[in-house]
């Protein structure tokens, strides 16, 4: 292995540590109470060292964001390749969006912490920013094949417009799952589940044939 190989090799590992950290961190003490020096002080580095890694903490929250979308496509697109039907896929996809986030709470609240920030993730570490363009994109082109064979199937309809739809979904359900799951005054009392599930029927039912049928009785 050359020295440049070895160089890599170490900086990738010492990345995923500081990522480990500062996941731990953030479950355990909260995202904006978590600051670069607790990171560095809990991964026995310096700061300047953890600098050297991640040039701030909005990169590095983007970073653990990377890591929580690995870990949630892997859990839906092996819960969808074993569904049949494009209808049926496309249901995997909000149960098992339901899932993921009731079991990794932090990770949705990560979602909205970046969000709150208003950070431009083209405008971060390039590094970070080209792993996240490849694992959106190849996230999206797996829901594209799915809408596209529920038409075909004719399960859904023909005159959506998929990637207005796709974007629509990923974000009404964040929100949702995010009411869902907030113990926050409401004037509703509801269970986060049927929350979440009643309107992820609506998002079905917007698209599927039967309910376009229905409309225009």
């Amino acid at each position: 292995m050359s020295k440049q190989s070895r160089k890599d090799q170490t900086r990738v590992l010492r990345q995923s540590e500081i990522i480990e950290v500062a996941t731990r961190l953030f479950e355990t003490r909260g995202i904006e109470n978590t600051t670069m020096d607790d990171i560095a002080r809990e991964a026995e580095y310096t700061k300047c060292t953890l600098y050297a890694y991640f040039a701030s903490k909005e990169d590095l929250c983007i970073a653990v964001f990377l890591e929580s979308i690995h870990k949630r496509w892997q859990l839906q697109q092996a819960t969808m390749d074993a569904c049949s039907t494009g209808l049926a896929k496309l249901r995997a996809f909000g149960q098992t969006y339901y899932t993921f986030f009731r079991n990794h709470g932090m990770y949705l609240r990560l979602m909205f912490y970046l969000d709150y920030l208003g950070i431009d993730i083209k405008n971060t570490d390039q590094a970070i920013f080209a792993r996240y363009r490849a694992r959106n994109n190849e996230m999206v082109n797996y829901l594209r094949d799915v809408f596209r064979q529920a038409m075909v199937e004719g399960s859904v309809r023909k005159d959506i417009d998929v990637d207005l739809t796709i974007s629509q979904w990923v974000y009404s359900l964040r929100a949702i799952l995010h009411r869902a799951t907030q113990n926050s005054y409401t004037f509703a009392k509801f269970k986060p589940e049927k929350y979440y599930y009643s309107f992820f029927d609506v998002l079905i039912n917007s698209v599927a044939i039967d309910k376009a049928k229905s409309l225009k009785r």
